[in-house]
């Protein structure tokens, strides 16, 4: 398997978010998202949204005003896309069938491991995180 390549300068501090996570920050389901982002803007903090995940999150949000905080939440300067570049693509291939995650969480898993970040997740999710070995904020 190819290692991961950081998309991002070294020594930015920031998480991962995965699909609950974003889905939440468009629909403000439990405030703590939009927290999260507030507190990353005022101290220079990246969060970062894998390409693939951000696309789950569109489909998800079936809501239209929902879908617009989506897409001026990706615009914002403390949102990272991050693309899936074909060496990536093949990367979270790998990983996903190694480990069992879907083509999102393996995406999130290159990000979060490329950049030693948390992953923000739902309560149902960060007992794999965990059990994984990488380090979880869960959503209330």
């Amino acid at each position: 398997m190819t290692s991961p390549r950081p998309s991002v300068p070294a020594g930015l501090s920031g998480r991962v978010l995965d699909t609950p996570a974003i889905v939440d920050l468009a629909t403000g389901r439990s405030r703590y998202m939009r927290a999260v982002a507030y507190i990353a803007a005022s101290r220079g903090e990246t969060l970062a949204v894998p390409a693939v995940v951000l696309a789950e999150a569109s489909a998800a949000v079936a809501d239209e005003a929902a879908r617009d905080l989506l897409r001026r939440a990706v615009d914002s300067e403390i949102i990272l896309v991050m693309s899936l570049t074909a060496a990536d693509a093949i990367s979270a291939g790998e990983l996903g069938g190694k480990l069992r995650l879907s083509l999102p969480a393996a995406h999130v898993a290159l990000a979060a491991a490329a950049r030693r970040w948390p992953i923000i997740t739902r309560a149902e999710d960060a007992e794999t995180w965990r059990n994984l070995g990488y380090a979880v904020d869960v959503l209330p």
